[in-house]
């Protein structure tokens, strides 16, 4: 709770509130205010109730409006945390998995259009949120609450069977077991699909990755739980990146996709565009590119990402030159010497972030500390020539992070 000045009580109304209250101010030490129009409460053991509390107001009340209880013996936080880190109590700390399932509470309160009060007197000393149907809200509602689920904060994260929600690296995080995730990525898919070809009367257009991961979400996608629904017939279907190879050969991003999506679903086949294969020049890059402002505009509907054990994403690479380029949207660009087939194209980040939706799919323990980084990194701060992940950053556009419980490292206090 913030203090707030000496000031006088609002006299029109008598509020009702508990504050949690953390030392010094104008009550001195730390304790529990419950405002007598909620009753006395019972005092927990080793705590007192406070008789005479001393002058001061506290959220526009004098302090004797409030019943008051605190702790008989003071003691140092960080004292009592070091204590308790030495004596293996895990029971008094909040595990990763527990602290992501009760987040979603905040959530709607953090992504709504309204600033946080700075508590004082009159009617902003009334507290400016409301919890309500498991969330936290702000009294005045908004615009549309984001997507979210209950999850009962008991449940271990590793049997998840439904995703959650949080936030991660700037955008939302998509959290749960492999199957999970890789499920919730294909019917988020299918959702803003059928709003761009339903609702916007236009075409849907999607980057598609390669690699493991992908392979399970265009399974998934082409699984009878989604294919049907799926508008396939105004669907284009665009590369992220593809290694200079032939289509026939099993290191090609395409063949993977030619072989898991496209003999099981209806898509046209002059909505399927590889990149031009095996050349990987400035010409072949340009090909594509105006293939693409041809058919699609702008800019693509959907991109999936996938990431590497170093940071990389689509074919951009540590300390590649293609990580500078602002302006071009596909480039050829070059792998490590130790990859399949070192020379790539790839879409830049230029047309990466001005997607309207980005997804990125990170499955599996090598990819932990990946997601460490991400998780201790702010947006816009991280270092793209070390790790091409950070350079993912949407102009406009949302961006997802689908991780499984390998990947994110749940489980830990």
């Amino acid at each position: 709770a913030k203090e707030s000045h000496e000031v006088p009580p609002t006299a029109h109304c008598a509020p009702k509130q508990m504050v949690f209250y953390v030392g010094h101010g104008p009550l001195g030490a730390s304790g529990i205010l419950v405002t007598k129009t909620l009753g006395r409460p019972a005092a927990p053991k080793q705590w007192f109730h406070m008789e005479k509390p001393p002058g001061g107001h506290l959220l526009g009340l004098p302090l004797e409006d409030y019943h008051i209880v605190s702790p008989t013996v003071e003691r140092n936080a960080y004292a009592r945390l070091i204590e308790h880190v030495f004596q293996g109590e895990r029971r008094l700390f909040v595990g990763t998995a527990s602290l992501l399932q009760s987040w979603h509470v905040w959530d709607g309160a953090l992504k709504a259009p309204l600033e946080p009060l700075l508590y004082g007197s009159g009617d902003e000393a009334h507290l400016q949120f409301r919890y309500a149907g498991g969330r936290l809200r702000f009294a005045q509602e908004t615009s549309q609450e984001p997507e979210t689920v209950t999850i009962d904060p008991l449940q271990p994260f590793e049997a998840l069977s439904e995703p959650m929600y949080a936030r991660l690296h700037g955008g939302r995080l998509v959290a749960g077991d492999t199957q999970t995730v890789v499920r919730t990525l294909a019917e988020h898919i299918l959702k803003s699909a059928k709003r761009v070809v339903h609702q916007r009367q236009r075409e849907f257009h999607i980057a598609l990755s390669g690699g493991t991961s992908p392979m399970k979400l265009l399974e998934y996608l082409s699984s009878a739980h989604i294919s049907p629904q799926f508008p396939w017939h105004a669907t284009h279907v665009w590369m992220v990146d593809e290694r200079c190879v032939p289509t026939w050969d099993n290191r090609s991003n395409f063949k993977m996709i030619a072989e898991t999506l496209l003999p099981h679903v209806p898509l046209p086949f002059l909505n399927v565009h590889p990149m031009p294969a095996p050349r990987c020049d400035a010409a072949a890059a340009d090909q594509y590119a105006q293939e693409m402002a041809r058919l699609m505009g702008e800019r693509l509907d959907f991109v999936i990402l996938g990431v590497g054990t170093d940071g990389h994403t689509a074919s951009l690479f540590p300390g590649e030159k293609s990580l500078e380029e602002r302006h071009q949207t596909v480039l050829p660009s070059q792998a490590p010497a130790d990859t399949p087939a070192t020379q790539r194209l790839t879409l830049s980040f230029a047309s990466i972030n001005n997607a309207r939706e980005i997804a990125v799919l990170l499955v599996g323990k090598s990819k932990r500390d990946v997601v460490a980084k991400l998780k201790d990194t702010e947006m816009g701060k991280g270092p793209v020539h070390e790790m091409p992940i950070f350079g993912v950053r949407p102009t406009e556009g949302m961006l997802s992070w689908y991780t499984d419980t390998d990947a994110y490292g749940a489980g830990r206090a």
